[in-house]
């Protein structure tokens, strides 16, 4: 079934061992939908190359987004030069994520 609400999906390219606190303090929120990578990469403004970093990915509600946008931007320490990225963008067409009850 697919949700009938506008989402968002956020995504966050953080430092390794980052991503797990936030993602354990969504959870405590009540959103499920985060999910956790690992990637390497480098760039032409650094000096170390081959750096890992996590990538998390959150499918939200349009309306929750900003909310959750600057939760992770706060926690994840995205204010500090050089500690990853963050960015939004519209989600055309997704399936309802729901949990079973226990």
């Amino acid at each position: 079934m697919y949700s009938q609400n506008a989402m968002s999906l956020i995504t966050a390219i953080l430092p390794m061992s980052t991503t797990m606190p936030i993602i354990r303090e969504l959870h405590a929120m009540g959103i499920y939908t985060a999910n956790k990578s690992t990637a390497r990469g480098s760039s032409n403004t650094s000096q170390a190359h081959d750096v890992e970093m996590e990538v998390m990915t959150v499918l939200i509600e349009e309306a929750k987004a900003e909310e959750v946008f600057g939760f992770i931007y706060e926690k994840g320490g995205l204010d500090k030069p050089g500690h990853g990225m963050i960015f939004q963008s519209a989600v055309s067409l997704a399936s309802e994520y729901t949990l079973p009850n226990e």
